[in-house]
């Protein structure tokens, strides 16, 4: 694949088309950078070792095809060397592998078009508009809140400061319910009133064994819909209306509150409702029409009153307004437990583009900069005539500005490092 032009370093992200059971269009990634990434847990900590500190982490670009991909910055811990990002790729196919790069180079400026943190544009553009609200579980503005990760707003609030508590999850950070009072809140959201329509809920959870019903997802008031532990410590989903109050529940075979993260996914499609846990179908029942629009404030870890309260952990908790497919249920729960992406090695710009370092320096012969991000160098070294250096750098790199402060270019072998020659810097030229 051709390298992202002005761009030093990237590694390859592969998604093996075995994984991959139908093509997935505007599917949201999960890339976990850190010294145990993908299958295999391979050590991609190279990327922290370029980047340096959390300052650079939008020096970044993800491309599939040679087309960027917006990114969203759930969390980067360089001191840890830890970072979780979410990658919306435009197609992801069945019958062949499908390519991602990840590019970094701490001489870029922040690629503020493609990739942003929470509540960004870029992060947003991660996800697609059939998705209601997505919330990473990590506190917000405060720790009496959580962000929605979609252009929606649909932000959380909790019953109080650090109730729930935010502590470390699968990916990122977490919220940890007490079982005593905790809950979040949402005040009757209208883009979680589906009326008839289909829907999907996800809610990434762990919990210890217990012996009462706990709630994930509550929006019911006699009308709407739950996700919830039962007693017995099976995962159940249940709607329901005034006129449809039989075979309106989905349950999981065995009980899933055994303190390991699972992901449950609940769905409607026309008349139906299916249960998955970790990608795989459980249970399914036909209801009917049931129309589950409420005026009812929408609740996790607890119900409306709120009473029920969960004891355990809630991590990635998604709403969508459509029935997500048994292959996106699939591939994102891979992609969730970090089975989706093979890691590839650190590749450097192509040697051909590389035979050389170029520095900057003063009149003095002092470093002034490293041009790490030129290309198209090329030595001239006619006869009788003196020899050319001509090179070329992104418009974008932060870099360009020591242009105006250099009297002297060094070009060294890029294998070696030894001095190939040095030059009197004497024509700069935008080209843009």
């Amino acid at each position: 694949m051709s390298w992202l032009s002005g761009w030093s370093k990237r590694i390859r992200l592969t998604i093996d088309k075995d994984d991959i059971d139908g093509v997935l269009s505007d599917f949201p990634v999960l890339v976990y950078i850190s010294a145990a990434s993908g299958i295999g847990d391979v050590d991609a900590s190279c990327v922290f070792d370029e980047l340096k500190v959390n300052a650079n982490r939008k020096k970044i670009a993800i491309t599939t095809d040679g087309i960027e991909c917006y990114v969203e910055i759930e969390k980067w811990d360089d001191v840890n060397e830890k970072a979780w990002l979410w990658v919306k790729v435009p197609s992801i196919a069945s019958e062949t592998d499908t390519e991602l790069y990840l590019y970094y180079d701490r001489g870029r400026a922040d690629n503020t078009t493609y990739v942003g943190d929470t509540n960004s544009t870029p992060a947003e553009s991660v996800w697609d508009a059939n998705f209601k609200a997505v919330y990473h579980m990590a506190d917000g503005v405060d720790n009496a809140h959580i962000y929605d990760s979609t252009g929606n707003d649909n932000d959380g609030t909790k019953k109080g400061a650090n109730e729930p508590n935010e502590v470390d999850g699968q990916i990122g950070k977490a919220q940890e319910f007490d079982i005593t009072d905790d809950y979040i809140v949402r005040a009757n959201p209208p883009d979680f009133n589906f009326g008839t329509g289909d829907f999907t809920l996800e809610v990434l959870v762990k919990a210890d064994a217990g012996i009462t019903r706990r709630f994930l997802i509550d929006k019911y008031i006699g009308i709407g819909y739950s996700l919830e532990f039962q007693s017995s410590g099976t995962l159940r989903f249940f709607i329901r209306d005034a006129t449809h109050t039989t075979n309106n529940t989905a349950t999981s075979a065995l009980r899933k509150d055994d303190s390991n993260y699972h992901l449950a996914t609940a769905l409607r499609k026309v008349n139906d409702i299916e249960l998955y846990v970790d990608g795989v179908f459980e249970d399914s029942n036909t209801p009917g029409a049931v129309n589950v629009t409420a005026v009812v404030d929408f609740h996790l870890g607890s119900t409306r009153i709120p009473d029920n309260f969960l004891d355990g952990i809630e991590d990635e908790v998604r709403i969508s307004n459509v029935a997500r497919s048994a292959e996106w249920i699939k591939a994102t729960s891979e992609s969730i437990f970090d089975d989706l992406l093979a890691f590839g090695s650190e590749e450097l710009t192509p040697l051909s583009a590389r035979k050389y370092i170029v520095e900057l320096r003063n009149s003095d012969g002092d470093l002034v900069s490293i041009l790490h991000n030129a290309y198209d160098i090329s030595l001239s070294e006619a006869i009788n005539e003196a020899p050319l250096l001509d090179f070329s750098i992104p418009a974008d790199d932060i870099k360009a500005a020591d242009l105006t402060r250099a009297n002297e270019v060094w070009l060294r072998n890029y294998k070696t490092g030894a001095i190939v020659k040095k030059f009197r810097l004497n024509l700069r030229r935008d080209t843009r």
